[in-house]
């Protein structure tokens, strides 16, 4: 063979990763839904959602020591609107089970409790309102989603289009919560812990040639950058809650009793 000639083109059989079911997604709805019914059972029987009670976004009350109030809220709804649970429920699960299936579980569970508590933050910063909802985190998955098309973009035929499709769904969203009273705070706030982690943690996929005429696409980010990634977003969380306590607007007061 000449010094000059091309190379011989070589056919490659791929092996893509392996797409799990998504198990969290299940399960966090399963919670979620499980949460829901006990405020309606509380506030039927004893005239108070006592899961709300203890667990709504309350800035003084978070203020007076109650941090944990900056967790609990995506797990509770208006238990007076089904139709609160019922959209942020099926948007979790069409878009949740996407998402895990390419992060993996524990991974995704990470993504999902990091956003969370970020959208929160970011709420008690900014909005005096009493906040509840898994919108925070569901915001947080869709721009993880967004930043796994980024940093993988090689691997998708029309990734411009599949980007588009992202920002202008976060986009609508935020705007029609103008209009509905929705806590667009927490859903950028959201969308901030989940481009944190996503940026550092989330999948790139790369080409492994394992035999020959054999490749696999595997995931080149490990524990390490899934722990960069971690402490990324949980430093944005710290750095909004922290100024929250000196700097963040009051409340407004919230009457649970009937």
């Amino acid at each position: 063979m000449p010094e000059d000639a091309a190379p011989e083109a070589r056919s490659l059989q791929v092996t893509m990763p392996a797409r799990p079911r998504p198990w969290v997604t299940y399960a966090l709805i399963g919670i979620t839904v499980a949460i829901w019914l006990v405020q309606i059972g509380t506030n039927y029987f004893w005239g108070t959602d006592w899961p709300a009670y203890f667990g709504l976004k309350l800035n003084e009350f978070i203020r007076a020591g109650q941090v944990w109030r900056l967790f609990t809220p995506m797990f509770l709804h208006d238990d007076h609107l089904p139709f609160h649970l019922l959209t942020n429920m099926y948007f979790f699960y069409i878009i949740g089970s996407e998402v895990e299936r390419l992060y993996g579980h524990w991974r995704y569970l990470t993504l999902y409790l990091l956003a969370g508590i970020t959208g929160n933050a970011l709420s008690f910063a900014l909005s005096p309102a009493g906040a509840w909802g898994a919108s925070t985190a569901l915001f947080g998955i869709m721009a993880a989603n967004g930043v796994f098309i980024l940093q993988n973009k090689h691997w998708l035929k029309d990734w411009k289009r599949a980007i588009q499709g992202v920002l202008m769904t976060l986009g609508i969203n935020i705007f029609l919560g103008l209009g509905i009273g929705a806590d667009n705070w927490g859903h950028i706030g959201g969308v901030l812990g989940g481009v944190a982690f996503a940026w550092l943690a989330g999948p790139r996929w790369e080409l492994e040639e394992y035999a020959p005429g054999y490749g696999r696409v595997r995931d080149e980010r490990g524990t390490r950058e899934w722990l960069n990634g971690a402490a990324l977003a949980f430093a944005v969380f710290l750095f909004i809650s922290v100024a929250g306590f000196f700097w963040g607007v009051p409340g407004f007061e919230v009457q649970f009793m009937k």
